[in-house]
């Protein structure tokens, strides 16, 4: 996630720019490659976005916290 002291490092591909945004993403699935790869996805998600990921993936959970 983003912190105050530690931001910008998760890119977005459609605009190419650092997501600066107070946020912390977290992933419970059995795969730690998975929960790398599904955190970093959510975090530019909305809600339904997160949904439309978690269906895709029925044994993570994602929970999303704006700081």
């Amino acid at each position: 996630g983003n912190t105050p002291t530690y931001y910008g490092h998760i890119i977005n591909p459609i605009t190419g720019k650092g997501n600066c945004d107070r946020t912390i993403v977290t992933a419970i699935c059995a795969d730690p490659l998975d929960a790398e790869i599904l955190t970093t996805a959510a975090f530019g998600a909305n809600n339904d976005q997160i949904a439309i990921l978690e269906s895709n993936f029925p044994d993570v959970e994602l929970k999303k916290y704006l700081l």
